[in-house]
């Protein structure tokens, strides 16, 4: 242990840190006396603290998921205060934060401290952003900092100051809550010992349901239906001596209570309510039930002021109720007395919550002088009232205010703030160090000191908090003045309907200061889900737990050697479809293995594995290894689907999680399991195990990841829902490296989503899933791929399920190649703007533009061009006006690549609502209109030309109404054997319905083939349609708008410009036009029926593909080589490429070396590999070659990966080959080189 006396720089208390939310910052502006000691025999102290929470301690009802915390004991047999305790990782700064006042830990409790940063109390209510999120009270208090798993110091002190009180809110007592097995004696006298009694602020109690309006809650003992029936209060009071003699008034007091109250003043009885004659003991219950828990009883009484001594006085209480199982309790009392002196000169007053908190307000709805919170201000003709001011509709009227406010006329319109001021005198300033200012609020209010402002909260208020506790803040006192102040306050509604207003507001002055430092721990790097606390045997050692202990005994097993990780168990057999019952063993090299069948994770108290498991059902089995000593193992998960039928052919996905972070009322993100609705959490994870298994007996996968609720709103109506899994170093593995969805050339994934259709569940869970294959290769639009798959949650059947990709940053650069997240990415929902990624200032900056007058001239729409991908806006305009998509408001994304002047190009999310879904009703007009940058666009020319004909385009090719409709039944016959399974597990849809649905997108897509260009043209070109016919004479085809389309007849637009050009296949080249001047890309303008023919003739390209059958040279003269099947260049042969020589491949196209390439470019004749046609081919990959092959000036096009794009991911790549590379040029590729072995 470090030496216990440190050197504190004064400015580690002198320091004031602007922190959002504080409600305890303590603030030192003149130092005293500090005396800095560490406590050995401290009975609060630090006894555990995990810095890397990964999935031992969730906490998602809250802030974070799994956040880091700090654990405290209380050794002692007595319940202790925290006031003026702190919490700190810094030795600078031993304050940074501090316990909310009246915050108390039990005796022998551990009290556990969220370190999350977010500086909250726990007992305050908030709101989730999210759509259906609920309001959550917090359980925990939650630190200004965070714990750093790589090792740091936590320092527990406490701060002796002297507080003295201005003005007050809350009564202070002493309280007894235990009286279950023995009695009191004397206590009502002043001389009794109460320094064992609890401490804490009116108002007192307890109910069921708890009501916020309490701000200490009182014990009743572990048993509920044995509750104490008495509890004891007591509070003391000084007369002054030197007004001995003077003229005291007679005492008033008003006092709530439930059920029944006796009320002493120095030892003597004075009043009793609801109790019966003759002694009262601990177990006199009171004569009549008092319920419920709103119908407080409340005394108002004036008393004689004999019973006073000069000096010491003490007010005892004792509130009974009317049995031992009563659901509540409730208590408050204030008072005032009165003195003046012989001369009548001076009159003081003595009591809490009378004179002390009179206020002047202003209550009519209109608004002061500007200089209403100035010292100077005139507030005679305001009212005045005692704390707490409000009102309250009837259903939260749980204690009334003492002094009522108007609200106005009109309970639907309330008067939106009311006004407060206060005047009090400081004799004293120079020894103040800070100030306490402690609240009620309801809902938001700003406190202004001497005209300054000194705090706001929830101001200007979107939110109806409810009746909170009072918060407590720490204030510099640097607006303090000697003599006369003035504290003033505005609070207002969140809304004129909101049912309450509430305010009251207590002032204390600290001065000096003694700062204790109770406990200090340092620890170094930590592992995850490994705590470090107290060892139980011996407190003064700190020992590393495999099992942290949040809230209990450090009971877990020790972990001694940090460095060593326990071998992971093996399965036998491993996870995967069998048809019969089998039996599974688990082993491991002399470990403990703890195993659980229910998907939760194995712990040290897990079921012991001691021999072979029969099977006999589907079952989710995981596993850990406990070595001695060491850290344990990671969790294997291995799902066996036993006697299923997976006849239909889908893959099966099988999600592994603890239930408890699945379907926990308080902390599961899922909800209800079987219903829509329950309590769910957006945005936490449930860190948990992925396997796929492809029914066709192939190879799959097993990952660890964390889950998260899916979906915008879906969630709320429907009992599946969709679920997010992504893969984070911080579950155990980095990337999932997968052939997933076949043919896409894409293998490595961090996140996807398990979708269960969004709008179309129930239904044919297809509308937005089609998306993908409908614009793949065809359309500028970016969309997430998709496979049908049915899934399982901890070895139970879910249903039918959308496997989808995800656009993460790893999507970014699988496509693109944009490294380090290089690329910004944002969101519109209707007209907000919220980032995915990067910043949104280009994209600002361009709207910005676009929204100015001048935007149809040539010199802007180049301006555009340079910024916008047109050809992406145009087709995400054709996407959502053709699909009819309804929800198109709410789900618009765009992304540019931050490298070369990327453009903004437009992504495709959430088609669900479109094929007639939610509506057949066209929304052309509306999207194109209304649409924040269409309908600017819209104003040049070139957009709507462009628009208007490659809508005509896509009509004829892309969204012909036969390849849709082959498309729908393709993707929907894939699916269909699922179905009966998910009508038995979710009732819907049945297969007649979904038939019906399929037919329903069908029919959508005849109704649009009908009006769609119609309503195109309407709205953009205003010109007639006619038919355009494309005729060749030799091979090729034809892009007509920038889409590709084969010889035709189809509707376009008369008297519109469009960019055409004739393609030629290959081993042609272009002639010539028949009915059209120009080169082959050339605008074409018709008006009528037209006819257009583009003559090809052959070229003297050479065709080659397929394995090589010996060496070859490709010569310069008989350049361009078209690739249009995989080149092979097989062991022992060589392929050579001499200076000048052009390669062309064909799309998806690659050239997989095991042989020799020889590529002999120079820098006066490079060699180029291009796409044919500019088209993306595959890549150039060396495979294990026996041979060095030589790259010389070289020009690398258009390419993106290998044909195994799991080993070979980028435009070149090569495994276990020695390749030898000099002026190598690579560019608008998806990735330059990746080599693994060889040289």
């Amino acid at each position: 242990m470090r030496s216990p006396f440190f050197i504190i720089p004064h400015s580690a208390f002198d320091s004031i840190g602007e922190q959002k939310f504080t409600f305890n910052m303590r603030i030192i502006s003149a130092f005293l006396a500090v005396a800095l000691w560490l406590n050995t025999a401290a009975e609060i102290r630090i006894n555990e603290v995990a810095a890397s929470n990964v999935r031992s301690f969730p906490n998602a009802e809250e802030f974070e998921d799994y956040p880091d915390w700090i654990e405290l004991s209380n050794t002692s047999s007595k319940p202790e205060s925290l006031n003026g305790y702190y919490l700190s990782d810094d030795p600078t700064n031993l304050k940074k934060w501090p316990f909310p006042r009246n915050s108390t830990i039990n005796p022998f409790e551990h009290l556990v401290i969220v370190a999350d940063g977010y500086d909250k109390p726990k007992g305050k209510e908030f709101s989730r952003s999210y759509v259906g999120g609920k309001k959550f009270t917090t359980q925990f208090h939650h630190t200004n900092f965070k714990l750093s798993s790589s090792g740091e110091e936590i320092f527990l002190s406490r701060d002796k100051r002297k507080r003295s009180e201005v003005f007050s809110i809350n009564s202070n007592w002493t309280y007894f809550d235990k009286a279950f097995n023995w009695a009191l004696i004397n206590w009502q006298t002043p001389n009794y010992d109460d320094s064992s009694w609890k401490t804490g602020s009116g108002i007192f109690g307890h109910g069921d349901p708890e009501t916020p309006i309490i701000e200490t809650q009182i014990s009743f003992g572990p048993d509920s239906e044995a509750k104490p029936i008495t509890t004891y209060f007591r509070q003391k009071f000084t007369l002054p001596s030197d007004l001995a003699g003077g003229r005291v008034t007679p005492i008033s007091f008003s006092s709530n209570f439930n059920d029944a109250v006796a009320i002493h003043l120095n030892g003597k009885e004075i009043l009793r309510e609801n109790l019966p004659d003759g002694p009262i003991t601990k177990n006199t219950p009171a004569v009549n039930t008092v319920t419920p828990f709103t119908n407080t009883q409340r005394l108002e009484f004036l008393i004689s002021a004999d019973q006073l001594i000069p000096g010491e006085n003490v007010w005892a209480i004792e509130v009974h109720q009317a049995d031992a199982t009563s659901d509540d309790l409730f208590f408050d009392f204030h008072y005032l007395i009165e003195i003046t002196d012989q001369n009548n000169q001076n009159t003081i007053s003595i009591g809490s919550n009378f004179g002390e908190t009179q206020w002047s307000y202003l209550d009519e709805g209109i608004v002061p002088a500007s200089n209403w919170t100035s010292p100077g201000f005139n507030d005679l003709s305001w009212q005045t009232g005692r704390t707490p001011f409000g009102y309250f509709s009837e259903n939260e009227r749980v204690n009334p205010p003492q002094t009522e406010t108007s609200f106005g006329e009109d309970p639907e319109r309330k008067i939106q703030g009311t006004y407060f001021r206060k005047n009090f005198t400081v004799e004293e300033i120079e020894n103040v160090r800070s100030l306490i200012l402690t609240y009620l609020a309801d809902d938001g209010v700003v406190f202004y000191l001497n005209g300054s402002e000194i705090h706001k909260d929830n101001f200007n208020p979107t939110l109806d908090t409810g009746l909170n506790p009072s918060q407590e803040i720490t204030i510099a006192p640097d607006h303090l003045r000697k003599g006369m102040n003035t504290i003033a306050a505005f609070v207002t509604l969140a809304t004129p309907t909101s049912p309450a207003l509430r305010f009251g507001a207590s002032l204390e002055i600290e001065s000096g200061s003694i700062l204790t430092l109770v406990d200090h721990i340092t620890f170094d790097q930590q592992v995850d889900d490994i705590s470090y606390g107290r060892s139980i045997i011996n407190p003064a050692a700190w020992i590393f737990m495999a099992q942290p202990t949040p809230g209990k005994a450090n009971s877990s097993p020790i972990v001694s050697k940090l460095r060593e990780t326990s071998t992971s168990p093996t399965f036998t057999p491993e996870g995967g479809l069998y048809e019969l019952p089998l039996t599974l063993i688990i082993t491991s090299i002399g470990e403990e293995i703890r195993f659980t069948t229910d998907g939760s994770n194995p712990t040290p108290t897990s079921a012991l594995y001691t021999g072979p498991i029969e099977l006999t059902g589907t079952t989710v089995v995981r596993a850990r290894t406990f070595g001695l000593g060491k850290v344990p193992s990671e969790i294997i998960t291995h799902t066996y689907f036993v006697g299923e039928s997976f006849e239909d052919g889908l893959p099966i996905i099988s999600v592994t999680a603890p239930d408890k972070t699945l379907f926990d009322p308080q902390f599961g993100i899922y909800g209800n399991r079987n219903f829509s609705g329950g309590n769910i959490h957006k945005g936490v994870d449930a860190p948990g195990n992925l396997e796929f298994f492809p029914t066709d007996g192939g190879k799959g996968f097993s990952i660890n990841g964390a889950f998260r609720l899916g979906g915008e709103n879906n969630f709320l109506a429907h009992p599946q829902k969709a679920l997010n899994f992504a893969i984070r170093g911080r579950y155990g593995d980095d990337a999932l490296n997968y052939d997933l969805f076949p043919e896409s050339g894409v293998g490595t994934f961090t996140s996807l989503t398990l979708r269960e259709g969004g709008d179309d569940w129930g239904k044919a869970h297809l509308t937005d899933a089609i998306w993908n294959a409908i614009v793949d290769g065809r359309m500028e639009v970016e969309t997430n791929r998709y496979r049908p798959a049915a899934m399982f949650i901890n070895g139970n059947y879910w249903g039918l399920y959308n496997i989808r990709d995800r656009w993460d940053e790893n999507w970014f650069f699988q496509e693109y190649g944009t490294d380090n997240g290089d690329y910004d990415h944002v969101r519109f929902d209707r007209s907000a703007l919220s980032l995915e990624n990067g910043k949104s200032d280009d994209w600002r900056e361009l709207f910005g533009f676009l929204t100015k007058p001048h935007l149809s001239n040539q010199e802007a729409w180049k301006v555009v061009e340079s910024e916008i991908d047109v050809d992406s806006l145009v087709d995400f305009t054709i996407c959502e006006t053709f699909g009819g998509n309804t929800s198109w408001q709410g789900n618009r994304e765009a992304w540019q690549d931050n490298r070369s002047n990327g453009k903004w190009r437009w992504l495709l999310p959430d088609m669900d609502r479109t094929f007639g879904n939610t509506s057949i009703q066209s929304n052309v007009t509306s999207f194109i209109v209304g649409e924040t940058t269409v309908s600017r666009m819209r104003k040049f020319p070139n957009f709507r030309n462009r628009l208007a004909q490659r809508a005509a385009a896509h009509l004829t090719s892309t969204l012909s109404a036969n390849r849709l409709k082959r498309l729908i039944e393709k993707l929907g016959a894939a699916a269909a054997p699922e179905i009966p399974r998910q009508l038995s597990r979710w009732s819907n849809p049945t297969e007649s319905n979904y038939t019906a649905s399929l037919e329903r997108m069908k029919n959508f897509v005849d109704l649009q083939e009908g009006r769609f260009l119609d309503e195109i043209g309407s709205n953009t070109v205003e010109t007639p349609l006619a038919n355009l016919t494309l005729s060749t004479s030799g091979e090729g085809s034809f892009k007509f708008a920038g889409v590709k389309l084969k010889a035709q007849t189809f509707k376009a637009f008369e008297d519109t410009p469009a960019e055409i050009e004739a393609i030629p296949a290959p081993g042609f080249r272009f002639e010539r036009w028949a009915g059209l001047d120009g080169g082959a890309k050339t605008i074409l303008k018709f008006t009528g029926d037209t006819t257009i023919t583009a003559h090809f003739s052959p070229d003297s390209s050479t065709k080659i593909s397929g394995t090589l059958l010996s060496d070859l040279t490709l010569k310069p003269e008989n350049s361009p080589y078209i690739i249009t099947e995989d080149l092979l260049i097989p062991t022992g042969t060589t392929l050579s490429v001499e200076p000048g020589v052009t390669l062309q491949f064909q799309s998806g196209i690659n050239l997989r070396v095991f042989g020799t390439l020889r590529v002999e470019g120079s820098n006066e004749a490079k060699v180029v590999f291009k796409g044919y046609d500019g088209v993306t081919w595959g890549g150039l990959s060396f495979e294990k070659t026996t041979t060095p092959s030589i790259l010389n000036h070289l020009i690398l096009r258009n390419a993106s990966r290998g044909k195994r794009p799991l080993i070979y991911p980028s435009a070149i790549s090569g495994l276990d080959a020695e390749v030898e590379m000099n002026f190598i040029d690579i560019g608008e590729s998806r990735g330059p080189l990746f080599f693994q072995g060889g040289n």
